[in-house]
């Protein structure tokens, strides 16, 4: 596909306490000043880190090279934020792969690698039993999107323990990690179905199960007549997404008690269970080897390591979101966000400085407008309704479903059974032995 690149002045243009405020739209008690009539907090010249353990998610002032108009806005932005609230901030790879361990080691050293931290579901209990989160500010309402931020409501209410907030999501969706299902143009052509089918369903809201069974039986198919299905409708089933699309989860937070509970024993799980088994006559084959018409493919795979194996993948392909179960209003796309949190060593006015930074820093450039993050994503996808509609549900907050049992050791894996009532008794009592423990936990 060819794409014009358009060549643009960036002049960033602050308002005077607009990028500045909470999400909650109150204002950092951080110092502030300014003349002319303007007025920008201080921020007294704090140096913040946000600690990953992956390279690619990396973003420094002084080394990043765009590659995209978005990309020029953004470090043009980031750049001049820092200029006039007086702070550093970036992104960084602290540590490798999977650095609970060091991670460990940092905070019983009262030594934290980063001012902000990425950090694993595992990791939320343990860090919280040795009281090494810092809680967030009160003025933030986590419920509220102010100038291109967002925040995951379920997450924080999850991490909502004593009135106190200790962890969040920023922007839902745009994690990247995030599952959709792909599908062959080629395949759809082939089989007397219009190629773009699924994305004319999933614009007009009617992308259902019932539709997904439907073109899941018509993309089977036995090409030969040789009693071998050569071509199958979706290479696998994968119930965690199935569960969400449904408006279900696998573990969740009851707000009324303040408890992490069980969920899977709700109509909503049991469905996406029934579903999926029924579905299996229609799951096998390989996509990348056009032996299955639709794949189950987290976005990040789409965009990171491997996605040279689907730009240069000789058939045309779409991508979309999950179908929506019977009980879902909406589209509910399993989102499994990057949690993050504040080392408790920091003072109440540093972890208060530190999130107004983080605000800004996550803030929209006001020159890109509310849709400028989807210039560097049309060069991964090879049609444009993969970004401009698919993308545009999967960083909608309304649609983002955050699966709660990732806050826990828990695992959906764990599972076991070939009814949904199996499945549930076989997990029945060390689940809610574990849950017992996370609540005792956050009562304290």
């Amino acid at each position: 596909m060819v794409r014009k690149r358009f060549v643009t002045a960036v002049v960033v243009l602050m308002a005077a306490q607009g990028a500045l405020l909470f999400a909650g739209g109150q204002q950092s008690s951080a110092k502030t000043g300014g003349g002319g009539g303007s007025s920008k907090v201080d921020l007294g010249g704090i140096s913040v880190t946000i600690g990953r353990d992956s390279i690619r998610r990396a973003f420094d002032t002084e080394t990043y090279v765009p590659i995209s108009i978005y990309g020029d806005q953004l470090l043009t932005y980031r750049r001049q934020i820092q200029k006039d609230y007086n702070f550093k901030m970036k992104d960084e790879m602290v540590v490798p792969d999977h650095y609970s361990e060091l991670w460990n080691a940092s905070m019983v050293a009262g030594k934290p690698l980063s001012e902000i931290i990425y950090i694993y579901g595992s990791m939320v209990f343990p860090w919280q039993n040795n009281k090494w989160l810092a809680p967030l500010p009160a003025s933030i309402d986590f419920t509220k999107s102010v100038n291109g931020v967002s925040w995951s409501p379920v997450m924080a209410r999850a991490m909502t323990w004593g009135g106190k907030t200790y962890g969040f999501v920023i922007n839902p969706g745009f994690a990247n990690r995030n599952k959709g299902i792909m599908f062959n143009k080629r395949l759809l052509r082939e089989a007397g179905i219009d190629p773009n089918y699924p994305y004319e369903l999933q614009k007009a809201g009617t992308w259902t199960w019932e539709k997904f069974t439907e073109l899941c039986k018509k993309l089977t198919q036995d090409k030969n007549n040789d009693g071998k299905i050569d071509v199958y409708g979706l290479d696998q089933f994968q119930l965690a997404p199935f569960v969400c699309s449904n408006g279900g989860q696998f573990v969740d937070f009851d707000t009324a008690t303040g408890k992490f509970v069980n969920a899977t024993t709700r109509p909503e799980w049991a469905e996406a269970f029934n579903y999926v088994q029924s579905m299996k006559p229609y799951a096998g084959g390989n996509f990348l080897e056009a032996t299955a018409a639709m794949s189950q493919v987290d976005e990040n795979w789409l965009t990171g390591g491997d996605g040279p194996l689907y730009i240069n993948f000789a058939d045309d392909w779409g991508y979309v979101v999950y179908p929506k179960g019977p009980r879902a209003e909406d589209y509910y796309v399993y989102a499994r966000d990057d949690i993050y949190a504040i080392p408790n060593m920091f003072s109440a006015e540093q972890v208060e400085k530190f999130m107004t930074a983080l605000q800004l820093w996550y803030a929209t450039p006001p020159e890109a407008g509310p849709d400028g993050w989807k210039q560097d994503q049309y060069r991964l996808f090879r049609d444009d309704r993969a970004v401009n509609e698919t993308l545009a549900i999967m960083r909608n907050p309304r649609n983002c479903v955050f699966p709660v049992i990732y806050l826990t050791e828990l695992n959906e894996w764990d599972m076991k059974g070939d009814t949904a009532q199996q499945a549930v008794e076989s997990v029945q009592a060390a689940w809610a032995s574990k849950l017992a423990e996370y609540n005792v936990l956050i009562g304290k």
